[in-house]
């Protein structure tokens, strides 16, 4: 149909937030916001989450754990963008703060004849990803529900936008405490692709004790 659709994508927004913004835009906004599951990716993490969340008919991860979307790089927010705009007539990728800094005037220019807007917000993720910062991660979530709340009135007052889903690539995980030894799990010797913190990719189909294994 010829009605834009805007997606703002918040990276690390998790569900229980989700809830607490759509209580908050139903509560003081016209119009009516639902909160819908949708099925997320393994491993729950950025660049996976946000090529899944792009138009695309496959997506590939190659033996250097880079993703790519249809062929395409999908590292990074100008990657995205050039994949939206090259998947979807008259549509356009953006950041968050590109959009509060424009004027009314700027913002009309900007999303004129556009029938598919992406969004792409980070303040949760920006906080929580670093080990220096994610104590403040709840201040974060707090900013986070204010820009959230006033990138819809934006695109209400001065777009005059009707449709807009509001998405995340993955959530948080958190906590205070410092893991037990017994908690953690060695790595092995398995012929790995990738290694972090809570997953590994790896071309080997083992099982391993302690680990989920998903082909």
């Amino acid at each position: 149909s010829g009605e834009r659709v805007f997606v703002i994508v918040s990276d690390a927004m998790r569900y229980e937030i989700g809830v607490e913004l759509a209580e908050r835009l139903n509560t003081e906004t016209m119009g009516v916001c639902d909160v819908e599951t949708l099925l997320g990716v393994v491993p729950s993490v950025t660049k996976i989450g946000m090529s899944s969340l792009l138009p695309h008919n496959e997506i590939d991860i190659d033996t250097n754990a880079r993703v790519f979307v249809d062929g395409k790089d999908s590292s990074g927010l100008e990657n995205r963008k050039k994949i939206i705009e090259s998947k979807v007539a008259e549509s356009i990728g953006v950041h968050f703060q590109d959009v509060l800094a424009m004027n009314k005037a700027g913002r009309r220019e900007t999303f004129k004849g556009k029938k598919l807007i992406y969004i792409y917000h980070d303040t949760i993720d920006a906080m929580g990803d670093k080990a220096s910062t994610e104590v403040y991660t709840f201040n974060a979530v707090e900013t986070s529900l204010n820009q959230l709340y006033d990138l819809v009135k934006i695109i209400r007052d001065d777009l005059s936008g009707t449709n807009v889903f509001i998405t995340a690539d993955h959530g948080f995980l958190y906590q205070r405490d410092e893991l037990e030894e017994s908690d953690k799990i060695g790595q092995d010797s398995i012929d790995r692709i990738e290694v972090k913190r809570r997953y590994i990719l790896s071309k080997d189909q083992r099982e391993v004790s302690g680990q989920l294994a998903i082909n």
